[in-house]
């Protein structure tokens, strides 16, 4: 028999395509999935869990088990540093979110951030005793690097350094097994004692894309009174270069302004390459600004960024790492999406417009990145987000409570971090809860105009 009518997969995409009334979406929403109870649900500013049957698909994604490799070269005492390939002795089952963070990158590195998480999240451990331990997690995951560069290099062949075997088998042990406590101190000697330098050079060069021949020229675009009109209401002192242009956390007074446009202007190119295009594909809309705006936008927003903040994570609490490492967990991603389901350069919120101004920064009831959605994360951070909704990315941090447990108490046991088990208890506290300031992070993302007008589905 013939079909008659628009099917659920046409219908879906046109309600995605079309900008509809709340009613009207509701409506349509209503023929496309059939059965759901549909209610109007007041969501407060402070409200962040969206209802998980919003997104069976994307959870079930999430926690799936997936067959990674967790050893990508042959680290063993008698191994060359060969790339290993997928072995059993190579590979573990673990959720497929992990394989998303992590890449080619060691497992412990996944370990470390959400112990991070856990850690600022533990509003009970004194200040004072939070930072040092964040710090020193921040430490241990650059003392991490060069396994991590070789790792990632394995997959296009190349051998490990021999050198670099017990610092290898030290990180894999510290998560997979109870680690060899005489081989941890290949760790504990890689761990620098200070945090790296910025390295604008290094940073640029990482942030170029096909489309840098573009930057030739545009850097005249930026008004540079504008920006020091803006950036004279900030009560925060801002290291400045000859320019008065605030250098933030892109080098010393020393730093040229010329340098700090060209990165802008990489970075924006990149974003716009690497990650609007694909939310354009799927969201089906498309946001313009002014060449001006979009180099200006997201400079404020640094320095929004490191006046609250300096170089650290808003959601971890871990200091990024300027100097441009290539596949650092911890380098910046200097334009990521405050919602990762809408363009840069709209207000985060699917229920509100673009806003023309930007805020300033003692307007505490404001946050200028939701406005612009653009935000500075670490690369690792971006990635555990993902597209995913508040109600997801809070269960994310919940599965990995039991893992963040031991891997706190075999760095304590290692003497690589100064923990207590008082301490370790307090991170272990069940259920989740995060900060006021990690929740207000994630509470937009993932949120579609489509979500919002059907009010949330149960």
């Amino acid at each position: 028999m013939a079909r008659t009518g628009t099917s659920r997969r046409s219908r879906g995409q046109a309600i995605r395509d079309a900008k509809l009334s709340r009613s009207a979406a509701i409506a349509q929403l209503q023929l496309t999935i059939p059965g759901l109870n549909f209610r109007a649900l007041v969501i407060l500013s402070t409200s962040i869990v969206t209802p998980l049957g919003v997104h069976v698909a994307t959870f079930v994604y999430t926690f799936t088990s997936s067959v990674d490799q967790i050893r990508q070269v042959d680290d063993s005492p008698d191994g060359d540093g060969s790339p290993l390939g997928h072995t059993l002795e190579s590979c573990a089952l673990v959720p497929a979110m992990v394989q998303q963070m992590k890449r080619s990158a060691p497992l412990l590195d996944i370990a470390l951030v959400f112990a991070a998480i856990s850690v600022q999240a533990t509003v009970k451990m004194n200040d004072v005793r939070r930072r040092a331990i964040l710090e020193k997690l921040g430490l241990i995951l650059q003392g991490g690097q060069g396994v991590r560069e070789a790792f990632c290099k394995a997959r296009h062949g190349a051998k490990m350094a021999k050198s670099l075997a017990p610092l290898s088998r030290a990180m894999t042990g510290l998560v997979m097994a109870e680690p060899d406590l005489s081989e941890v101190e290949a760790l504990r000697t890689a761990v620098p004692g200070a945090p790296a330098k910025a390295n604008i050079d290094t940073l640029l060069q990482l942030h170029l894309t096909l489309a840098s021949s573009t930057l030739t020229g545009l850097e005249d675009k930026i008004d540079e009174q504008e920006v020091k009109a803006y950036t004279s209401r900030f009560k925060v002192k801002l290291i400045r270069n000859e320019d008065q242009i605030p250098v933030i956390f892109l080098g010393n007074e020393k730093t040229p302004s010329l340098k700090i446009l060209r990165l802008v202007l990489a970075v924006v190119l990149r974003g716009l390459f690497y990650c609007d295009l694909v939310v354009l594909v799927r969201c089906g809309f498309l946001v313009l600004w002014p060449l001006e705006e979009l180099i200006l936008r997201p400079f404020f927003v640094w320095i929004v960024h490191f006046a609250r903040r300096g170089a650290y994570d808003r959601i971890s609490q871990l200091r990024m790492v300027f100097d441009g490492a290539p596949w650092s967990p911890l380098k910046p991603t200097l334009l990521a999406h405050v919602n990762h389901a809408r363009v840069f350069g709209v207000w985060a919120h699917p229920d509100e417009g673009e806003r023309d101004e930007l805020v300033p920064l003692d307007d505490k009831d404001a946050f200028v990145e939701e406005f612009v959605n653009i935000c500075v994360q670490p690369w690792v951070i971006n990635k555990m987000l993902a597209s995913d909704a508040p109600a997801i990315i809070v269960q994310k941090v919940e599965w990995a409570r039991p893992a963040v447990e031991t891997i706190l108490r075999r760095l304590k046991e290692a003497k690589l971090v100064d923990i207590t088990d008082e301490e370790i208890g307090l991170v272990d506290q069940r259920p989740c809860t995060l900060t006021s300031d990690q929740l207000a992070a994630i509470r937009v993302n993932g949120m579609t105009a489509l979500e919002e007008a059907g009010n949330y589905i149960y």
